[in-house]
């Protein structure tokens, strides 16, 4: 299986765009470390499936959008993630 995904990154060289995010969600892979060790003032990520299995899935996107303190791997796990209240939206509803 071939993962086809952009990452796009500005003349500049201050932000980096990931298009198929979900690429990155495996934090093991080579993709993901790669993408995290980008030099990038701003960064965003698009995805459709952000996660799939489990909560953890989240922890390589937060790692690479730098968005602390939970883009460290120790903070991150100590998260109680059924405190949270989830909401989903549908653009058309909002």
């Amino acid at each position: 299986m071939v993962d086809l995904y952009w990452i796009l990154l500005t003349e500049s060289g201050r932000s980096v765009i990931i298009d198929e995010a979900q690429c990155i969600k495996n934090k093991a892979t080579k993709a993901a470390q790669g993408a995290s060790h980008l030099q990038a003032l701003t960064r965003f990520c698009m995805s459709g499936t952000p996660m799939m299995n489990n909560v953890g899935e989240l922890y390589s996107l937060i790692h690479f959008l730098r968005i602390k303190p939970y883009n460290e791997s120790e903070r991150f796990n100590r998260v109680s993630f059924s405190t949270f209240r989830w909401s989903c939206y549908s653009l058309t509803s909002l």
